[in-house]
């Protein structure tokens, strides 16, 4: 080159440095760069060089090397009621450079481990089934940062309670007005649903209901003006059977229309005979029974007449020294004469014998002073009637 010559350097068309040389025949000279991307240009002209020669090369820009990103790892971890453990590891962060291993511990106990590598994004899962209490899971190494635990407690599953069936009791009874009274008490555990009672008359349905009780309670069925066997039948609502309860309310005895019968008239024997008194259909005055004999008096006129009620059996008694024989047990008033009640020569004037029995034969007869007694006692009656007569006629 007979003088010097110039080169410019550009990079991506923008001069970055220029420089002159002179190079003899054969001669070459170096112009380096470093550290520059991009489209880089050489001119080199003048120095008797005809025209500018031009010299390019590109220099890609170099990728970066990204920053590593460390894994980010979280656990899930759920347990049901039925002991189904649930644990879900999810890599939240940079792909796991080598594999990390987790541990699974139940109440501190180690129970299993084994090992695991994800992605990023990834995730695993490991199930547990029939373990109750505390699980527990730790994932490490592998590029984590620090071991991560995830925990989950499988609670111990209460017994199903077997259900008490209801146990149904009825209490029956009925008084004698015919008012019926049906209790039904559940001495179990509570009804789970209605169930029904029926009552019957005498086997006839004449009533039905539903019911239900907790335990313990009870309910009552009553009736009035019923009579008859009453039937009460509980069933249904858990009931593991029926039940019935039954009291019987008897039909009431009618009571009797009473009758004012006329009282008997005296029956004097002749002298010397013995007295025969035949008993008037009227209502008992003493309750019939076999017992030894029984007497008691009640004077009315000292040494006139009194009215003696004595009790008898079939077999001969003795009352005031007079044999009574009577074909029946029961109690007779008796009219006696002569003397105070009791006394030794009283006379049996007249009998009042319970219902239709047979008379009764006193044995000795009466005596003459009885018929004497006897008679003064019906003219005393006769005169003191006409004397009442007078007085309302007066």
């Amino acid at each position: 080159m007979p003088s010097a010559g110039s080169w410019t350097l550009t990079l991506d068309g923008t001069p970055i440095a220029t420089n002159s040389f002179q190079l003899g025949a054969g001669a070459s000279t170096s112009i380096n760069t470093s550290g520059l991307f991009g489209v880089l240009e050489l001119t080199a002209s003048g120095g008797g060089i005809p025209s500018p020669v031009t010299g390019s090369a590109t220099c890609p820009t170099p990728t970066p090397t990204p920053t590593p990103v460390p894994p980010d790892i979280a656990i899930n971890a759920s347990c049901t009621l039925g002991a189904v453990g649930s644990f879900i590891i999810t890599n939240n962060g940079g792909a796991m450079p080598s594999a990390g291993s987790w541990t699974l511990t139940l109440d501190g106990t180690p129970i299993a481990t084994n090992t695991f590598q994800l992605a990023a994004g990834a995730s695993t899962s490991i199930n547990t089934s029939g373990l109750f209490g505390v699980l527990e899971l730790t994932a490490s190494g592998g590029g984590i940062p620090s071991p991560v635990t995830g925990s989950a407690t499988c609670p111990t599953p209460t017994p199903t309670p077997t259900p008490v069936p209801p146990d149904i009791a009825i209490n029956a009874s009925c008084t004698l007005d015919g008012t019926g009274s049906f209790v039904i008490t559940n001495n179990g555990g509570a009804m789970p649903s209605a169930g029904s009672w029926t009552m019957t008359l005498d086997g006839t349905p004449i009533a039905t209901n539903t019911f239900q009780l907790a335990a313990g309670a009870s309910t009552s069925i009553n009736t009035s003006g019923i009579f008859g066997v009453l039937e009460l039948t509980a069933s249904g609502g858990g009931i593991p059977s029926p039940v019935t309860g039954s009291a019987t309310c008897p039909t009431p005895t009618p009571t009797p229309t009473a009758t004012n019968t006329p009282a008997a008239a005296p029956a004097v024997a002749p002298a010397g005979a013995p007295l025969r008194a035949t008993a008037v259909p009227a209502p008992p005055r003493r309750e019939i029974r076999q017992a030894p004999a029984r007497m008691g008096a009640r004077t009315l006129a000292t040494g006139i007449a009194c009215v003696a009620s004595v009790g008898i059996t079939p077999a001969d008694t003795t009352f005031s020294g007079v044999a009574l024989v009577a074909p029946a047990a029961g109690s007779y008033d008796l009219l006696l004469l002569d003397g105070p009640c009791g006394s030794s020569d009283a006379a049996i004037l007249a009998i009042d014998a319970p219902g239709d029995a047979a008379g009764l034969e006193v044995s000795p007869p009466i005596p003459a002073s009885g018929r004497v007694g006897l008679f003064l006692f019906v003219l005393a009656l006769a005169a003191t009637g006409w004397f009442l007569v007078r007085a309302s006629r007066g």
